[in-house]
């Protein structure tokens, strides 16, 4: 639980205008794990959120309304196919209040809006190089009140589609660092385009596709070298010392062999012949 204080005040040539909201807000998280591959969650929040002020053709221009206070309800759950893919399901409820310009030239709340919906998604990696988001929508948006109890306003809240699908997936190139292709597709069912609810055009679908780079997140070991796209610092450090050597240099062995603690990257025996001679050991980017 929260309170919160909320001011507005506008002010013009004739007059200022000013409102005070302090509610109490509520929220409620909750996660539940119903097995090792099973959660259940859910949660409900109410918030503030701007109602706006009465336009110049009102007969109260410039009304500063309080800010609305929108409820929002869900309840899902997810389930780990495995440990790299989830299936995510989840129900929802959003309402508020809605201002308009009434009958009367008065601005001022005439009505509710409420969207319900039910929403699925799976995302994740099929494999170490391809990864997947596929999901929908269905939404159910409907407005109340005043206004479309008189008709001046549809039962449907505009600008809305009652469908909306997406499927993506992305294959980063093995070996070719950086370099991924993607492609997806999204399709929109038909929304009314006023609030009156005009016969609405029909929906649309898309398809993008093509390589892309991927940024690799540059390693934050303390002892790599600014920039590394890997960890070229080693697993093992022996009292966090930072290793002496680079990649292509030579340097004798300590107590039982050439170690990785002794070098940024790996550390292995000098190839019999190589220079100096007297090097046995040798730091290298590779793996042996």
């Amino acid at each position: 639980m929260q309170r919160s204080r909320c001011a507005k005040s506008v002010t013009d040539d004739m007059s200022r205008q000013r409102t005070l909201a302090v509610p109490w807000l509520a929220s409620a998280p909750a996660v539940v794990g119903a097995g090792l591959a099973l959660t259940l969650f859910g949660s409900y929040t109410r918030g503030l959120e701007e109602s706006g002020v009465a336009p110049g053709n009102a007969v109260n221009r410039n009304a500063v309304l309080p800010p609305v206070i929108a409820e929002q309800a869900e309840l899902g759950v997810r389930h780990a196919i495995t440990p790299q893919l989830s299936l995510i399901g989840a129900v929802f409820h959003v309402g508020k209040d809605i201002p308009a310009l009434r009958a009367d030239g008065i601005f001022a709340w005439v009505g509710q809006a409420r969207h319900r919906g039910v929403e699925i998604l799976l995302t994740g990696r099929i494999s170490e190089p391809v990864s997947i988001l596929l999901g929908g929508l269905c939404l159910d948006a409907r407005i109340g009140g005043q206004l479309a109890d008189a008709g001046e306003t549809g039962p449907v809240t505009a600008s809305r589609p009652d469908l909306v699908g997406f499927a993506s997936i992305s294959w980063r190139v093995p070996r070719a660092d950086g370099l991924a292709f993607d492609g997806s597709l999204t399709h929109q069912g038909p929304e009314f385009v006023d609030r009156i609810n005009r016969p609405r055009p029909s929906g649309y679908a898309g398809i993008n596709t093509g390589p892309r780079t991927v940024s690799a997140a540059h390693c934050r070991h303390p002892f790599c070298r600014s920039g590394a796209r890997r960890c070229d610092a080693p697993r093992r450090l022996a009292g966090d010392r930072p290793p002496a050597h680079r990649a292509g240099d030579h340097f004798p062995p300590a107590a039982g062999g050439c170690h990785g603690r002794d070098c940024l990257g790996t550390a292995r025996p000098n190839p019999p012949g190589s220079s100096p001679a007297t090097a046995l050991c040798r730091c290298t980017e590779a793996p042996p």
